[in-house]
């Protein structure tokens, strides 16, 4: 009786936050994921056979997906600073990342446009002009 009301809370739980999650967090999602298990099975080899070209690779994927994922949880509370960090993992995935870098940040860079996008990030009407003396 009780694991079937534990199942029915976790159910509602996962149904509600499910509810909350913006379309635009799929692919940062998917993107940041997919970055850390290729970079976790690249490091595995790279350490099996031995050679170390693929673990400065392997530790950019790890490294920029877990900030793909940040900025996708981010994005839950701040889509412009959820955005922001995405793409800049996604920019550097593809800089740094190899061929599964570009993919992930492909992925990461298009969940970000689209969340840019999808909130038509303006400024205020009462925000005064940007001024270069000060």
């Amino acid at each position: 009786m009780a694991s079937s009301m534990a199942s029915g809370a976790a159910r509602a739980l996962s149904t509600r936050a499910l509810d909350r999650t913006e379309a635009y967090q799929a692919p940062m999602a998917l993107g940041g994921l997919f970055a850390i298990v290729t970079g976790v099975v690249t490091f595995g080899v790279a350490m099996g056979t031995g050679a170390s070209a693929g673990l400065a690779a392997s530790t950019a994927l790890v490294n920029f997906g877990v900030m793909g994922l940040f900025g996708c949880v981010l994005a839950r509370h701040s889509a412009a600073f959820g955005a922001i960090l995405a793409g800049v993992a996604g920019l550097a995935l593809a800089a740094f990342g190899g061929g599964a870098g570009l993919l992930a940040g492909v992925l990461l860079t298009s969940g970000a446009v689209w969340a840019a996008v999808a909130r038509r990030w303006t400024l205020p009407a009462d925000a005064p002009p940007a001024s270069l003396h000060g």
